[in-house]
Parts: C-alpha cells; sequence; structure tokens
C-alpha cells in the first residue's frame, strides 16, 4: 500500500489533513481473455489471454466449427502445434469472460 497525504482546505478556511490510501491490486492475476484486433484480418474477436504470445501474436484454432472455436475460447484451451500464429492488436483484458 501506498500513502499519499494532501492539504485541503475547508470553506471555513481551516486546513485539514487527509490521507489517500492507494491501493494496487494484482489485476494482471485475474485476466483471463481479451479483445483482440487480427491485423490482417480486420477483425475482432475474444481470445484467452493464454492464446496471445507476447509478440504482438496470437494462436487461434483450425476448428471449422463455430461452436469449437467458441468452446475453446470459453474453456481457454491450450494451444496445439496445428494452431496458426496471427498478428494482432490488444484492445481491452477483462478479469472474467461470460
Amino acid at each position: 500500500m501506498q500513502f499519499h497525504s494532501i492539504t485541503a482546505y475547508n470553506c471555513n478556511g481551516t486546513v485539514s489533513h487527509i490521507h489517500l490510501v492507494c491501493i494496487i491490486v494484482a489485476v494482471m492475476d485475474c485476466i483471463t481473455h481479451a479483445v483482440v484486433e487480427f491485423i490482417r484480418e480486420h477483425s475482432v474477436a475474444v481470445v484467452p489471454v493464454c492464446w496471445l504470445t507476447g509478440d504482438g501474436s496470437s494462436y487461434w484454432p483450425p476448428y471449422t466449427v463455430q461452436d469449437a472455436v467458441d468452446n475453446a475460447v470459453k474453456e481457454s484451451e491450450k494451444p496445439t502445434s496445428k494452431w496458426k500464429k496471427y498478428p494482432v492488436r490488444v484492445m481491452f483484458q477483462a478479469c472474467k469472460f461470460t
């Protein structure tokens, strides 16, 4: 926790010292999914963060049935060697996917 002290001037001219507490929450530990733009395809999709490679790419499953893709996203299926990588731009990250 970090503490910051500020001085506030009340309406009657008296001075109050206020302590603000800034709590840093480890949000990165809870992020499970991201909304990404697939650069070349000009499309947007939700992907589990485990599909992101850290080099500006994301894996995408080879499934041809949308229900299989949806299930892979919801279950955060781990990519395999059969999955292709695509360049992406992360637009948003979230702590849960519903």
